[in-house]
């Protein structure tokens, strides 16, 4: 996996680290969300988790989300063991998600534990889901 790093002021994270995972141009990527510049998801520019799934799906992967901590109804969260949101990061290839020093959702591509950050400047981040993408055989 290679990474490729978004132009300074955009906010393309999303894109840009699925792009890293399928080894793919951003730009392709942007090519098949033509909505992309017109829609804005919580005042930002972006694609909902759901039509990446959907692009995946259409390409031959499946995308599997993992959380770092799992909740039942009523906000009672389960009790799983402590290393296991790691051990998925390290088997595998995805996107992560999470909060950066400021505060701010983003997200970063992984490879097996390497983890690949579109910004220039990659700060500190607190990782609450992954998007595992594997293969369909």
């Amino acid at each position: 996996m290679r990474r490729k790093v978004m132009p300074r002021g955009e906010q393309q994270c999303l894109i840009y680290s699925l792009a890293m995972v399928l080894d793919i141009h951003p730009s392709y990527l942007l090519d098949q969300f033509p909505h992309y510049f017109e829609e804005t998801i919580f005042g930002l520019r972006g694609i909902h988790f759901q039509e990446m799934i959907d692009y995946l799906l259409s390409e031959g992967y499946s995308c599997t989300l993992i959380e770092k901590r799992a909740f039942e109804q009523d906000s009672l969260e389960v009790d799983l063991p402590p290393d296991r949101f790691q051990n998925h990061i390290d088997a595998s290839v995805g996107v992560l998600v999470g909060f950066n020093e400021r505060n701010k959702c983003h997200a970063t591509a992984n490879d097996h534990g390497r983890i690949l950050d579109p910004v220039i400047k990659p700060s500190k981040m607190e990782y609450f889901q992954y998007w595992r993408v594997d293969c369909i055989l």
